[in-house]
């Protein structure tokens, strides 16, 4: 049993409790090691938070995000994609509880995605429908995912000129398939992917398959960004703007996380957002039909 819980069960009254049971949450969304009883528990425990006298109201935020931040990803949560309903009046009700909280962007992409894979109609009136509403963070998330959808009916726009000098215009690349990758020097996860990447860009960049790296780096990296491309032999455009997270590309398509992927098809558009891991040389191949 995580020590946090053994806490608040040895120590029912203590105000420190609360503080326990939010970080048994955070257990529970980093996927540590949880029993499905103690899962159970812990859920339940964060519902007891909301109304709870005691409970400092951050603390009732953070535990309420992460529980339903665990709900929304079917990765960790097969059950996801079956309760798309039940999840968005969680969300709703979210919504109205905390209106202004600054993680209710995330939340509400997270369950973008998930409408999207099975009812894209729905995630675009989703969104419409958020366009209007009190939150400023939800507002550009909502703004960024339309744009996003709007790049699967139409063609990807992007022109620049490379971190090395060269001049980039996505619209010369129709006819191959192109992988749009937001990445930094700094995202471990993200350095982690690369090898994945460059792999797949040698076996199919003769065949047809480019890559543009987006990078969030900050502007003092700049020549940390180039070096470290040539060191790992990414030969492909970085796109740098020196902004980090107000990255102009990433904030114009509400890419809150990294690694992040936009596979684009021969014609330019949009076909996947999770070309990742195992699943990039599977839908590259797709695209490029071999």
């Amino acid at each position: 049993m995580p020590l946090a819980l053994k806490f608040y069960q040895d120590f029912p009254q203590d105000p420190r409790r609360w503080e326990a049971v939010d970080y048994a949450a955070g257990i529970l969304l980093n996927g540590e090691l949880c029993t499905p009883d103690e899962k159970a528990l812990i859920i339940d425990l964060v519902q007891r938070m909301w109304t709870a006298p005691d409970a400092k109201p951050e603390l009732q935020l953070h535990a309420e995000f992460t529980v339903l931040r665990r709900q929304l990803d079917p990765e960790r949560n097969p059950a996801a994609k079956s309760g798309v309903k039940e999840l968005g009046a969680r969300l709703d009700e979210y919504a109205r509880r905390f209106p202004q909280s600054p993680v209710l962007s995330l939340i509400e992409q997270l369950y973008v995605e998930l409408l999207y894979s099975g009812n894209p109609s729905a995630a675009d009136a989703h969104l419409h429908a958020l366009l209007t509403g009190p939150n400023g963070r939800v507002v550009e998330m909502a703004e960024g995912e339309l744009r996003t959808l709007g790049a699967r009916k139409e063609p990807f726009e992007l022109k620049f000129t490379a971190v090395d000098g060269r001049p980039v215009d996505v619209a010369n690349l129709r006819g191959k398939v192109v992988l749009i990758d937001f990445w930094a020097t700094w995202c471990e996860p993200c350095k982690e992917e690369l090898p994945n990447v460059r792999a797949v860009y040698e076996k199919y960049h003769d065949k047809g398959f480019e890559v543009i790296g987006i990078s969030l780096d900050p502007e003092k990296s700049r020549q940390k960004l180039m070096d470290f491309c040539k060191e790992n032999g990414l030969v492909w455009p970085q796109y740098f703007d020196g902004k980090f997270w107000q990255n102009e590309v990433a904030q114009k398509y509400a890419v809150s996380g990294i690694p992040a992927t936009f596979l684009l098809g021969k014609d330019g558009k949009i076909v996947s957002t999770d070309a990742v891991r195992g699943k990039l040389e599977v839908e590259v191949k797709q695209q490029l039909g071999l």
